[in-house]
């Protein structure tokens, strides 16, 4: 029986069927901090906090992640971090991103279902929690027409 020999690229195939990949392993952090509050150091209030929580859970992946607290300087970080790209459609384990300017708060989050944006709740019972709080559609509603911020999209490489 003749055996065809393994290529750099039928390795690198059955490895990615083996190991999964870290836009999985990242969905898997943000599932499993779901309804909790991620960033227990509390170093901003809970108002404040999604790039803070965003960022604890980044770091929980890439432990030399800093832990950043404004949207606008974890906008710079993700753009600068070979570690990041950039992206044009949204997808489940991507980071969505509004930085904010200098009369508007920004927001992030990231997609945990194919509708489904998580993010750390500002107000109400669940303040502080990251939950499935918005679909894509509330997202640019709110963010890029009610406040007239951009929005940028990350996945890890």
């Amino acid at each position: 029986m003749d055996y065809l020999p393994l290529t750099k690229d039928s390795i690198e195939i059955l490895k990615e069927q083996l190991e999964p990949s870290m836009k999985d392993k990242f969905l898997k952090v943000c599932l499993d901090a779901l309804d909790t509050d991620p960033s227990t150091l509390d170093s901003v209030k809970d108002e404040l906090g999604c790039a803070d929580t965003v960022s604890h859970l980044i770091k929980k992946l890439l432990p030399d992640f800093p832990i950043i607290v404004s949207t606008k300087d974890l906008d710079m970080k993700l753009f600068m971090d070979k570690r990041f790209r950039r992206e044009t459609e949204p997808a489940k384990g991507r980071i969505i991103i509004s930085p904010r300017n200098n009369t508007q708060y920004g927001h992030t989050g990231v997609w945990i279902t194919e509708e489904r944006i998580a993010s750390n709740n500002s107000f109400g019972i669940n303040k502080g929690k990251f939950n499935g709080n918005y679909t894509y559609a509330e997202w640019i509603k709110e963010f890029k027409e009610k406040r007239g911020l951009r929005i940028y999209i990350y996945s890890l490489v």
